[in-house]
């Protein structure tokens, strides 16, 4: 029996430590090395290793709910260029997964002010105009392309906006705005018509065709029944002689 309740005792003791490995959390334009760190403040079963350095560019506005610490470092990530990789149960490793001296960097706003949420950002070649690197910007509009190329053309695309293309000389393109696509409608007519709706008439007859609905009569044509008068057959008078 005392094998029993111990056993029962580790499982609901393991039960207890998985529930309280996940986090709930919100991260408001904070860099990722800090929002990992805060993360790494929350668990003792898990540790996160990364180089402040080569992070400290990407920014992070996200909510985390009810979520493993595993969980949450990939919803911090989102589409930036970095990866996670899991050493064993417990070590965690976040890199950036493009090596590159220069990254480009801003934020995409609309005409009112307010963050560009997954702005599509296009780096090309300043020469043909071919694709070299992109990126997409995060709840709070900032993304971070890395890029060696120093002279490039940027393309910040957006469902309901302008695209905007001017050529880069330096990394920090600063903050984007665009400007709503307005699409002007010369005129719009709209016509509606009331249907008209007749009652039958009601007779103590039976209803026609015409009272009922707007079909066409129905004509026929019937061929008269001719009877002919069946003819008598005469019978002949048979007279019957006795001797």
């Amino acid at each position: 029996m005392r094998k029993i309740y111990l056993l029962l005792y580790v499982l609901l003791l393991g039960a207890v430590q998985v529930h309280a490995q996940r986090v709930s959390r919100d991260f408001r334009n904070v860099t990722m090395p800090t929002a990992l760190q805060q993360l790494g403040g929350m668990t003792h079963r898990y540790t996160i290793n990364f180089i402040y350095n080569d992070l400290e560019d990407f920014r992070v506005t996200e909510s985390v709910r009810g979520e493993t610490i595993p969980e949450a470092i990939r919803h911090l990530i989102g589409f930036y260029p970095i990866s996670m990789t899991m050493v064993g149960d417990s070590i965690i490793n976040v890199e950036c997964s493009q090596k590159t001296t220069l990254r480009y960097k801003g934020r995409v706003i609309d005409e009112k002010g307010e963050p560009a949420e997954y702005a599509n950002v296009v780096l090309l070649s300043s020469t043909d105009s071919t694709f070299l690197a992109g990126g997409v910007s995060n709840e709070s509009g900032y993304f971070v392309i890395p890029c060696n190329v120093r002279r490039v053309i940027a393309k910040v695309t957006y469902v309901g906006y302008k695209s905007k293309l001017w050529a880069a000389t330096s990394p920090d393109l600063g903050t984007i705005r665009l400007q709503a696509d307005r699409y002007t409608l010369s005129q719009v007519n709209v016509t509606w018509m009331r249907p008209t709706v007749t009652s039958p008439t009601i007779s103590t007859g039976a209803p026609t065709c015409s009272t009922l609905c707007s079909c066409p009569p129905i004509s026929a044509s019937c061929s008269p029944i001719v009877t002919t008068p069946r003819r008598r057959v005469p019978t002949a008078a048979v007279t019957t002689t006795t001797t």
